[in-house]
């Protein structure tokens, strides 16, 4: 009979890498129409690996758009802070963060806060 069936994670590498593309460039898009103090809040919790800040600007982002604050908790929980950087660097204009090898840093880190009004020290969430 020569039937052939073909699943959709069948794609063509090229096709792949050109449908990942195209999503980068959308998510990049979704993150653009937020207001700029929410990109800036969210940039500086990424930037300070602070899990419970990210999920908690996620989940305000995600009450104007659901699908982009759930890819946002997503990517939080995943640990894909070098992604997130790399979109919030080209969005607001800062530089890379590519000498900063997120990557490497363990799931449970230990946060020191030394600022003058408040000496703690805790376990990241």
């Amino acid at each position: 009979m020569g039937v052939r069936f073909q699943y959709a994670e069948e794609q063509a590498p090229a096709a792949a890498e050109k449908a990942t593309q195209l999503d980068a460039a959308q998510f990049e898009a979704q993150l653009g129409r937020l207001p700029s103090a929410l990109i800036q809040e969210l940039l500086g919790a990424v930037e300070r690996l602070n899990k419970p800040h990210c999920l908690e600007v996620a989940g305000r982002i995600g009450e104007i758009d659901h699908a982009l604050g759930e890819r946002l908790r997503n990517m939080t929980e995943n640990r894909q802070y070098k992604e997130l950087l790399a979109v919030l660097d080209r969005l607001t204009g800062r530089g890379s963060h590519d000498a900063v090898s997120v990557d490497a840093f363990p799931e449970d880190i230990l946060i020191v806060d030394d600022t003058p009004e408040i000496s703690t020290c805790w376990r990241a969430c």
